[in-house]
């Protein structure tokens, strides 16, 4: 019952930030739950520097996120 209102809160997240984009998830046990996404595309190859920067900033915006989603719930 309360996954409506959790949907408006984050399609407010997903108007305003970039990344990650964050829904939410019915699993088997009823609870509902959130998942965040990002993805990057390294098909043509990444450097070590490119891959912990990318990480970091992975790391950065989904702690953002949870500050955030904590905030508002």
């Amino acid at each position: 019952e309360a996954r409506a209102g959790l949907a408006l809160v984050l399609d407010e997240w997903n108007r305003s930030k970039l990344f990650p984009k964050v829904y939410t998830v019915l699993p088997d046990d009823g609870m509902v739950g959130i998942c965040a996404e990002q993805c990057y595309d390294f098909e043509i190859g990444a450097t070590r520097a490119q891959l912990k920067y990318t990480i970091a900033m992975w790391l950065d915006t989904l702690l953002r996120f949870s500050e955030w989603v904590d905030d508002q719930v």
